[in-house]
């Protein structure tokens, strides 16, 4: 009897913690995830009064006179900002981050003012606060980048095939967008979008160079380009290009591999000077306050800032090395 109660509770919850993980893998699941944003998209464009609007709109905030103080702004930094943003892959407009690093900036000198009463120190915490929310979107940049730069290698095997196999780059472009994950699928189905509205293979081909700063691209945008002008074997072509960036990519390890200890003394040597200051200023506050207090420490301050950053300047440029 014991045994039989015993298995009745072990299938019970054995029936109970499959059921949960499917629901939380079917709620959290991406493609999931992007089937109900694209059906609440076309629910949202049937119900709407005023039909479906196929004009693209700039919409840069969503507090509307911030969105026409940024769109009426003729600016290349408001123009390079934009692409940073779309690069990213977020889903806050560039208002909302301009109003972000504003706030921190604001909060962060005031609080840096009334810790410390200077103004040196508090400009400097309010610059470093101001750059936090750009150095976010250009990590998510950066990231995204990466990942579309490994999935590239293969997209390009794939529509190799799918050309071999008969098909056109189109149908190409459709299994890329199909089998890959994101980014690669969110961009070769953004040029498929633009294809079939009337878009050139090469209009369509050079924006998704524009939305994605990766020279291998480039490369691929060029030799489609080039081929649909003056002919060839187009798959031939990308079958050498992935080829080319598998190579690429096994000498970037080997040179990962070369600097890492140099990489490892650069972080070593940025963090130090915080990390003792910070040590410090928990042990004998009073010894540490004059630098921000007198006059003379908080300019030994500005040039020690300064000369870090020049040092971490020059450290990066011995580090990075492009191939």
């Amino acid at each position: 009897m014991d045994i039989i109660l015993f298995l009745g509770i072990f299938i019970v919850a054995l029936v109970l913690a499959q059921a949960l993980f499917m629901l939380i893998r079917s709620r959290f699941n991406p493609e999931v995830v992007r089937l109900k944003r694209e059906i609440s998209t076309l629910s949202t464009s049937r119900n709407g009064a005023r039909g479906v609007d196929i004009v693209k709109k700039r919409t840069l905030s969503q507090i509307p006179w911030l969105n026409d103080i940024l769109v009426n702004l003729k600016a290349p930094t408001i123009s390079r900002l934009e692409r940073l943003i779309h690069q990213a892959d977020v889903r806050q407009p560039l208002g909302f981050y301009i109003l972000v690093s504003a706030a921190a900036a604001a909060g962060s000198f005031y609080l840096v003012f009334v810790m410390s009463r200077s103004s040196l120190a508090a400009l400097v915490a309010a610059g470093l606060a101001t750059i936090l929310p750009w150095a976010y979107l250009s990590f998510r940049k950066n990231r995204r980048l990466k990942n579309f730069e490994r999935q590239l290698p293969d997209a390009l095997d794939m529509i190799a095939r799918a050309l071999k196999a008969g098909h056109a780059l189109t149908g190409g472009f459709q299994m890329v967008a199909t089998e890959f994950a994101d980014p690669a699928r969110t961009e070769f189905r953004k040029t498929l979008d633009e294809v079939n509205f009337g878009l050139s293979y090469e209009e369509a081909l050079r924006n998704m160079s524009d939305r994605i700063d990766c020279a291998d691209l480039k490369f691929f945008v060029l030799s489609v380009i080039i081929q649909r002008q003056s002919g060839g074997n187009l798959a031939e072509i990308l079958e050498k290009i992935a080829s080319l960036i598998r190579e690429r990519f096994k000498l970037h390890g080997k040179i990962k591999a070369l600097t890492g200890e140099a990489r490892i003394s650069a972080v070593i040597l940025t963090i130090l000077p915080f990390a003792i200051a910070a040590s410090i200023y928990f042990l004998n506050r009073d010894y540490l306050e004059v630098l921000f207090t007198e006059a003379a420490g908080q300019i030994m301050v500005g040039i020690a800032l300064v000369m870090m950053a020049l040092g971490i300047f020059v450290m990066r440029r011995m580090i990075n090395i492009e191939v």
